[in-house]
């Protein structure tokens, strides 16, 4: 079976205990490259230059890492080959990150591609390392010796481009970072504080998922349905509830609808039953929180919370109840009971 993730032997070993080759030869025409000769000498057919990303390597490197057997291990691009050759499409390397960083494993890359390696900046991380190969530092001297490789000018400026230092200082809630102000990563460190100012400004999804329902619960809401999205709710609240359903359907994929209970005998025997079902469920929730001993403190207050927010509320409900009052009042008294032992019960955890 294929197993593109190896560990250097020999000398090697010195710049990474784990590596990839994604490619099959490179086309940057380096005359004193090592692995050049060592596939000539094997393979004198056929021509190293010509570049071809490994037959199967994502699913290879993807299935490989599927063990879990590489979390937290850095893992460089490339020994044989180098991980942005020129003139082809290098997406492999783009998935192959993105296998390695779903895995839990880190990224070392070490490259003469120069810009060509931007793209994949925005996948790497404070875990991950970037690097380039420099043999000499003049433009004119790479031109002849390392032809098709980014010149050295390129390669140093990618180089500064990938370094900067993000900090976020949760306490103050401030973001700030240093960076070369004429490079790439001082722009993506100017756009993360600007997107950083917008989410502490502003609320998720899940953040106006529970302010809403904070707001609903002091209406006296009556589910209709066990797992909630309908509710009954008292003529009282009738301009709370305008307001409510308005702000839900501001929201681009939001929607709340206010809609009015026909005044009709079956109508309200469909209220009567939901409220009396609303009670029994919290009746039998109580009964459940006071027999469980590894209910925590916060969970218990939340369930009292709930239960005194509920028999509060019932006596908005009380002028429409007929058939069944007696036996709903009678629940409100054992709910009220249950509190009180429920209470007690935080009280001494």
């Amino acid at each position: 079976m294929f197993r593109p993730i190896y560990e250097p032997r020999t000398r090697a070993k010195e710049y990474s205990d784990l590596a990839i080759n994604i490619y099959n030869g490179c086309n940057h025409g380096c005359w004193y490259c090592y692995a050049r000769k060592i596939h000539d000498r094997y393979k004198p057919t056929e021509n190293f230059a010509d570049v071809k990303p490994r037959e199967g390597i994502v699913e290879a490197v993807t299935r490989q890492l599927s063990g879990g057997k590489y979390k937290d291990k850095k893992i460089m691009l490339c020994f044989t080959c180098d991980p942005y050759p020129a003139n082809i499409d290098t997406m492999p390397t783009r998935e192959v990150i993105m296998a390695l960083k779903a895995s839990g494993a880190h990224v070392q890359i070490l490259t003469k591609g120069g810009d060509r390696a931007r793209r994949d900046f925005n996948l790497l991380d404070a875990n991950d390392s970037f690097g380039i190969t420099l043999t000499c530092s003049s433009d004119e001297t790479a031109q002849e010796e390392e032809p098709f490789a980014a010149s050295p000018t390129e390669r140093i400026r990618t180089l500064k481009d990938a370094t900067a230092v993000l900090t976020l200082d949760q306490k103050a809630e401030t973001m700030s970072f240093t960076a070369d102000p004429s490079s790439y990563s001082w722009e993506l460190c100017q756009e993360a504080t600007r997107l950083f100012e917008v989410f502490k400004n502003h609320h998720n999804g899940q953040a106006v998922r529970s302010m809403v329902q904070s707001i609903l619960k002091t209406l006296s809401p009556t589910p209709v349905r066990p797992s909630g999205g309908v509710y009954f709710v008292p003529a009282a609240y009738d301009e709370e509830l305008q307001k409510l359903t308005s702000f839900c359907s501001a929201f681009p994929k939001g929607e709340g609808f206010k809609i009015q209970v026909v005044n009709s005998a079956e109508s309200l025997k469909m209220v009567e039953t939901k409220v009396s079902d609303h009670l029994e469920s919290l009746y039998g929730q109580s009964q459940h929180a006071a027999a469980d001993g590894s209910l925590s403190k916060s969970k218990l207050a939340e369930i009292i919370d709930e239960a005194k927010r509920v028999i509060s509320g019932y006596k908005n409900y009380e002028g429409i109840l007929s058939q069944k009052k007696d036996e709903m009042e009678a629940r409100i008294l054992l709910i009220r009971d249950s509190v009180t032992i429920l209470m007690e019960k935080a009280g001494d955890t």
